[in-house]
């Protein structure tokens, strides 16, 4: 067993979700670290051009700074999900501090978006033990991985790596932005998940793949 697959069957043990069991060809596409500001726009314009919805894991700071950019992805019809207040990594924090970031994050993207927010998914993945308790305590209890993430540099290589590794209930990630880089850096990683979901998207499609969000999986009774 590889150190991958050991992070994740621990994970599961916490009660993290890395895939939807499903026996259709439905997939749910996800973006961490925004809204950004450098492509959560165009993001919305090519999910919006496929009629696609997805799920955006925000963190409270960046939906602090762009409050507008966090409406605009709820009102497109997609769901929003905690990715805490300002991205520490959990393993290496005090419970009292993952407790702060899971409820201020929450506040603040509820306050601004005025919708429900039921959904967390950890900074690097790194759900410590006590991210569930704290999820169930405060109303967030669905803790979601995922098992589908490109780490290429290159949209065209992300894009064929999503397209030759997504099978039906994956739970794809890409990030609109980079919470824990610097700000060019940031802005690169971000116009690149919109590059590669305008390659990806319309080949997904053509496969037969539907996309759902992680809360429309959530309803399915066969989760």
């Amino acid at each position: 067993m590889n150190d991958l697959t050991f992070g994740a069957d621990l994970n599961r043990l916490r009660g993290v979700i890395h895939r939807f069991p499903n026996s259709s060809n439905e997939i749910c596409l996800t973006f961490n670290d925004g809204p950004s500001g450098y492509s959560t726009s165009r993001i919305l314009d090519c999910l919006g051009k496929h009629e696609v919805h997805a799920t955006f894991f925000c963190t409270g700071l960046q939906a602090q700074e762009n409050p507008d950019l966090l409406r605009d992805i709820l009102s497109a019809g997609h769901q929003v999900g905690s990715h805490s207040m300002t991205h520490p990594h959990f393993h290496q924090s005090p419970v009292p501090l993952v407790y702060r970031e899971m409820s201020r994050s929450r506040t603040v993207l509820e306050q601004i978006g005025k919708s429900p927010v039921r959904l967390f998914r950890a900074p690097y993945g790194s759900f410590s033990w006590e991210v569930r308790p704290i999820g169930i305590l405060i109303g967030m209890p669905y803790l979601i991985g995922w098992d589908i993430a490109p780490k290429a540099e290159c949209a065209e290589e992300a894009a064929d790596f999503i397209l030759k590794e997504t099978t039906p209930g994956s739970i794809i990630l890409l990030r609109d932005g980079a919470a824990d880089l610097e700000t060019e850096l940031s802005a690169q990683i971000s116009r690149s998940a919109a590059q590669v979901i305008e390659i990806a998207i319309p080949k997904l499609l053509d496969k037969g793949f539907v996309f759902k969000t992680v809360g429309e999986q959530l309803a399915r009774p066969n989760h």
